[in-house]
């Protein structure tokens, strides 16, 4: 419960609604970061993190391929095309002729629509096979190199809308710290409640707005739409203010309570 007013908060004490929140304490930075859409930043940095290895394994294979690869032209016996509702896939059986073999060896890959077009039956292709594992093929030349660096450059993509996620949540998330440390604890009037959509349909997560008495806008961060539907519209709620950025104290939680900014009354 809030005990009064404190620096900033002395100006507006007449002003200052009861609270009507669950929260007890200043919420931490972490937990403030994850409800001010943190979470967009793990959704991204996983695909990142993801295609950061798969390119360093294909760089490593390309590494492979050039230190023991040996180039052979392998004669195409078989190709096979199979079809999904949600994809298409190519596939092209090389006959390939091993020096250290009696006998060819057969191998089955996987390529793509326009190297399945260019390998017509009976054609022969260039490859290049692993002389510790024959088996293991390149097709096209040089597949594994390029391939590794496309996903080097996804990878950087991926990393760059990473850190600007981060850069861009972390700061709101500090604005909200600042606002509970520094700003004025004040009131404002709840105008709207808001229910996210996902393809037309309700979440059961929404947000509020609410004016403060001067006039300027502000919202919550997202929780669940009963939560917010019990304040109402048009009632009353504690905000933090520092300058135009208002926070509502159910999401950055109250000040903390510091005893030594309270004066002490003569007995």
């Amino acid at each position: 419960m809030y005990r009064g007013p404190v620096g900033a908060e002395r100006g507006n004490w007449m002003r200052v609604p009861e609270p009507r929140h669950d929260r007890t304490r200043p919420r931490g930075w972490l937990s403030l970061f994850w409800g001010a859409g943190g979470k967009l930043v793990v959704f991204v940095t996983i695909p990142f993190l993801i295609i950061s290895g798969m390119a360093i394994l294909q760089q490593v294979q390309a590494d492979r391929f050039d230190r023991e690869g040996i180039e052979i032209l392998a004669k195409v016996v078989d190709r096979e095309v199979r079809r999904s509702s949600d994809d298409t896939d190519y596939y092209l059986t090389f006959q390939v002729p091993i020096p250290e073999y009696s006998a060819p060896i057969r191998v089955r890959k996987k390529v793509s629509s326009s190297e399945y077009a260019a390998a017509p039956q009976g054609s022969e292709q260039p490859v290049r096979y692993l002389r510790s594992d024959p088996r293991r093929i390149e097709y096209p030349l040089g597949d594994n190199r390029t391939t590794g660096r496309s996903l080097q450059i996804l990878s950087g993509i991926a990393g760059i809308v990473a850190l600007a996620l981060l850069w861009w949540r972390g700061m709101k998330t500090n604005r909200g710290m600042l606002a509970r440390r520094h700003g004025d604890r004040t009131g404002a009037t709840i105008r709207e409640i808001v229910e996210r959509k996902s393809s037309g349909r309700a979440t059961g997560k929404g947000y509020m707005v609410w004016v403060t008495d001067d006039g300027l806008r502000g919202e919550s961060l997202d929780r669940p739409i009963a939560d917010l539907e019990r304040l109402g519209v048009n009632s009353r709620i504690v905000i933090y203010r520092r300058g135009d950025d208002t926070w509502w104290e159910g999401d950055v939680g109250p000040r903390a309570y510091d005893a030594g900014r309270v004066p002490k009354v003569p007995r």
